[in-house]
Protein backbone atom coordinates (compact mmCIF):
# COMPACT_ATOMS: atom_id res chain seq x y z
CA UNK A 1 0.00 0.00 0.00
CA UNK A 2 1.18 3.51 -0.79
CA UNK A 3 -0.47 5.28 2.16
CA UNK A 4 -0.98 4.44 5.82
CA UNK A 5 -3.40 5.72 8.48
CA UNK A 6 -2.66 5.00 12.13
CA UNK A 7 -5.76 4.26 14.21
CA UNK A 8 -6.19 4.96 17.92
CA UNK A 9 -8.98 3.02 19.66
CA UNK A 10 -10.56 4.35 22.85
CA UNK A 11 -12.83 2.10 24.91
CA UNK A 12 -15.24 4.30 26.86
CA UNK A 13 -17.23 2.74 29.72
CA UNK A 14 -19.18 4.92 32.13
CA UNK A 15 -17.23 6.64 34.90
CA UNK A 16 -18.28 3.91 37.36
CA UNK A 17 -17.08 1.16 34.99
CA UNK A 18 -20.53 0.09 33.82
CA UNK A 19 -21.45 -0.19 30.14
CA UNK A 20 -17.95 -1.38 29.34
CA UNK A 21 -17.37 -2.12 25.63
CA UNK A 22 -16.51 -5.77 25.09
CA UNK A 23 -14.69 -5.43 21.78
CA UNK A 24 -11.11 -6.70 22.09
CA UNK A 25 -7.95 -5.21 20.58
CA UNK A 26 -7.62 -8.26 18.34
CA UNK A 27 -11.18 -7.77 17.04
CA UNK A 28 -10.38 -4.14 16.29
CA UNK A 29 -7.27 -5.22 14.39
CA UNK A 30 -9.35 -7.70 12.39
CA UNK A 31 -11.89 -4.98 11.52
CA UNK A 32 -9.04 -2.76 10.34
CA UNK A 33 -7.64 -5.60 8.25
CA UNK A 34 -11.03 -5.79 6.54
CA UNK A 35 -10.96 -2.01 6.12
CA UNK A 36 -7.57 -2.21 4.42
CA UNK A 37 -9.08 -4.72 1.97
CA UNK A 38 -12.02 -2.39 1.33
CA UNK A 39 -9.72 0.59 0.74
CA UNK A 40 -7.27 -1.36 -1.39
CA UNK A 41 -8.18 0.51 -4.58
CA UNK A 42 -7.35 3.77 -2.80
CA UNK A 43 -3.99 2.27 -1.75
CA UNK A 44 -4.65 2.97 1.92
CA UNK A 45 -3.60 0.69 4.77
CA UNK A 46 -4.89 1.12 8.32
CA UNK A 47 -2.26 0.46 10.99
CA UNK A 48 -3.10 -0.63 14.52
CA UNK A 49 -1.01 -2.16 17.30
CA UNK A 50 -3.25 -4.01 19.79
CA UNK A 51 -0.63 -3.47 22.49
CA UNK A 52 -0.17 0.30 22.16
CA UNK A 53 -3.02 1.78 20.09
CA UNK A 54 -5.91 1.11 22.46
CA UNK A 55 -6.73 2.74 25.80
CA UNK A 56 -9.67 2.61 28.21
CA UNK A 57 -11.12 5.95 29.37
CA UNK A 58 -14.02 5.64 31.82
CA UNK A 59 -16.15 8.72 31.26
CA UNK A 60 -19.87 9.44 31.22
CA UNK A 61 -19.26 12.08 28.55
CA UNK A 62 -17.41 9.68 26.26
CA UNK A 63 -19.74 6.76 26.93
CA UNK A 64 -23.16 8.41 26.59
CA UNK A 65 -24.58 10.15 23.52
CA UNK A 66 -26.29 12.84 25.57
CA UNK A 67 -26.35 13.92 29.21
CA UNK A 68 -29.71 13.75 30.97
CA UNK A 69 -30.95 16.84 32.76
CA UNK A 70 -31.36 16.42 36.55
CA UNK A 71 -35.13 16.73 36.11
CA UNK A 72 -35.39 14.42 33.08
CA UNK A 73 -38.90 12.95 33.02
CA UNK A 74 -39.27 9.47 31.50
CA UNK A 75 -43.02 9.33 32.12
CA UNK A 76 -43.99 11.81 29.42
CA UNK A 77 -45.71 11.00 26.12
CA UNK A 78 -43.88 10.04 22.93
CA UNK A 79 -43.68 13.62 21.68
CA UNK A 80 -42.13 14.87 24.95
CA UNK A 81 -38.74 13.15 25.36
CA UNK A 82 -36.76 13.38 28.61
CA UNK A 83 -34.59 16.48 28.76
CA UNK A 84 -31.20 15.61 27.30
CA UNK A 85 -28.63 17.86 25.62
CA UNK A 86 -29.19 16.50 22.12
CA UNK A 87 -28.09 18.98 19.46
CA UNK A 88 -29.13 18.94 15.80
CA UNK A 89 -26.32 18.21 13.36
CA UNK A 90 -23.88 19.88 12.79
CA UNK A 91 -23.82 21.26 16.34
CA UNK A 92 -21.77 19.57 19.06
CA UNK A 93 -23.35 18.57 22.34
CA UNK A 94 -21.31 18.10 25.53
CA UNK A 95 -20.52 14.47 24.64
CA UNK A 96 -19.21 15.26 21.18
CA UNK A 97 -17.26 18.23 22.51
CA UNK A 98 -15.49 15.87 24.91
CA UNK A 99 -14.84 13.33 22.15
CA UNK A 100 -13.41 16.12 20.02
CA UNK A 101 -11.16 17.25 22.88
CA UNK A 102 -9.86 13.73 23.48
CA UNK A 103 -9.41 12.97 19.77
CA UNK A 104 -7.23 16.05 19.43
CA UNK A 105 -4.86 14.53 22.01
CA UNK A 106 -3.81 12.07 19.29
CA UNK A 107 -2.57 14.20 16.39
CA UNK A 108 -1.84 12.25 13.24
CA UNK A 109 -4.16 9.39 14.23
CA UNK A 110 -7.71 8.51 13.28
CA UNK A 111 -9.46 8.14 16.66
CA UNK A 112 -12.25 5.57 17.05
CA UNK A 113 -14.35 5.51 20.22
CA UNK A 114 -16.15 2.33 21.29
CA UNK A 115 -19.07 3.03 23.61
CA UNK A 116 -22.64 2.06 24.46
CA UNK A 117 -23.97 5.51 23.60
CA UNK A 118 -26.85 5.68 26.07
CA UNK A 119 -29.66 8.13 25.38
CA UNK A 120 -33.46 8.26 25.75
CA UNK A 121 -35.46 6.17 23.30
CA UNK A 122 -39.18 5.56 23.05
CA UNK A 123 -40.23 1.94 23.53
CA UNK A 124 -43.25 1.25 21.34
CA UNK A 125 -44.02 -2.00 23.15
CA UNK A 126 -44.22 -0.46 26.63
CA UNK A 127 -45.23 3.03 25.44
CA UNK A 128 -42.59 4.46 27.72
CA UNK A 129 -39.30 6.35 27.48
CA UNK A 130 -36.15 4.39 28.39
CA UNK A 131 -32.48 5.28 28.84
CA UNK A 132 -30.90 2.68 26.58
CA UNK A 133 -27.67 1.97 24.69
CA UNK A 134 -27.69 3.28 21.16
CA UNK A 135 -30.62 5.56 21.89
CA UNK A 136 -29.53 8.06 19.24
CA UNK A 137 -27.23 6.15 16.92
CA UNK A 138 -25.40 2.85 16.97
CA UNK A 139 -22.27 4.08 15.20
CA UNK A 140 -21.62 7.38 13.48
CA UNK A 141 -19.11 9.68 11.82
CA UNK A 142 -19.23 12.70 9.57
CA UNK A 143 -17.03 15.21 7.80
CA UNK A 144 -17.01 17.60 10.78
CA UNK A 145 -16.24 15.45 13.81
CA UNK A 146 -12.54 14.52 14.18
CA UNK A 147 -13.43 11.01 15.33
CA UNK A 148 -15.49 7.91 14.63
CA UNK A 149 -17.89 6.51 17.24
CA UNK A 150 -18.68 2.79 17.15
CA UNK A 151 -20.79 0.66 19.45
CA UNK A 152 -19.38 -1.59 22.19
CA UNK A 153 -19.13 -4.78 20.12
CA UNK A 154 -16.76 -6.02 17.39
CA UNK A 155 -17.40 -3.60 14.51
CA UNK A 156 -16.60 -5.79 11.52
CA UNK A 157 -17.30 -3.96 8.26
CA UNK A 158 -19.22 -1.21 10.08
CA UNK A 159 -15.86 0.35 10.91
CA UNK A 160 -14.94 0.45 7.21
CA UNK A 161 -18.22 2.21 6.49
CA UNK A 162 -17.77 4.82 9.22
CA UNK A 163 -14.13 5.53 8.37
CA UNK A 164 -15.07 5.72 4.70
CA UNK A 165 -17.77 8.30 5.33
CA UNK A 166 -15.37 10.39 7.38
CA UNK A 167 -12.30 10.10 5.17
CA UNK A 168 -13.66 9.83 1.64
CA UNK A 169 -15.61 13.07 1.88
CA UNK A 170 -12.16 14.66 1.73
CA UNK A 171 -13.40 17.64 3.71
CA UNK A 172 -11.99 16.97 7.16
CA UNK A 173 -8.20 16.76 7.19
CA UNK A 174 -7.16 16.28 10.81
CA UNK A 175 -5.72 12.88 9.91
CA UNK A 176 -3.84 12.76 6.63
CA UNK A 177 -2.65 9.40 5.33
CA UNK A 178 1.12 9.19 5.39
CA UNK A 179 2.97 8.12 2.23
CA UNK A 180 5.16 5.09 2.88
CA UNK A 181 8.05 6.77 1.09
CA UNK A 182 9.35 9.90 2.78
CA UNK A 183 11.37 10.84 -0.29
CA UNK A 184 8.41 12.46 -2.05
CA UNK A 185 5.52 13.04 0.39
CA UNK A 186 2.81 13.52 -2.23
CA UNK A 187 -0.66 13.89 -0.64
CA UNK A 188 -3.14 11.19 -1.48
CA UNK A 189 -5.43 12.51 -4.25
CA UNK A 190 -8.54 11.85 -2.18
CA UNK A 191 -7.48 11.34 1.42
CA UNK A 192 -4.50 13.65 1.69
CA UNK A 193 -3.73 17.12 2.93
CA UNK A 194 -5.28 18.82 -0.09
CA UNK A 195 -8.81 18.49 1.31
CA UNK A 196 -10.08 17.41 -2.10
CA UNK A 197 -13.79 16.70 -2.46
CA UNK A 198 -13.12 13.98 -5.02
CA UNK A 199 -14.54 10.58 -4.15
CA UNK A 200 -13.05 7.23 -5.03
CA UNK A 201 -14.90 4.02 -5.76
CA UNK A 202 -14.37 1.17 -3.33
CA UNK A 203 -15.65 -2.39 -3.58
CA UNK A 204 -18.89 -3.11 -1.77
CA UNK A 205 -17.41 -6.25 -0.24
CA UNK A 206 -13.82 -6.74 0.92
CA UNK A 207 -11.50 -9.12 -0.87
CA UNK A 208 -8.97 -10.96 1.23
CA UNK A 209 -5.33 -10.56 0.36
CA UNK A 210 -3.73 -13.81 -0.68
Amino acid sequence: MAYTVRVQAILAPMSDGSDAPWVTPEEIREALRLATDVFRLAEVEFLFDPASDVVTMPSDLLSRDCILAPDADFSGPKDVPPACDIKPFPEYNSNDNERKRVAELYPGKLVVFFAFGRAPRWNEATQHWEDVPGGIAGSFSNHLFPFVRCGPSPPGLVLSHEMGWKRLTGIYQSVSPTPRSTASPTPHPTLGQTCSRTRVSIPAQPTRAR
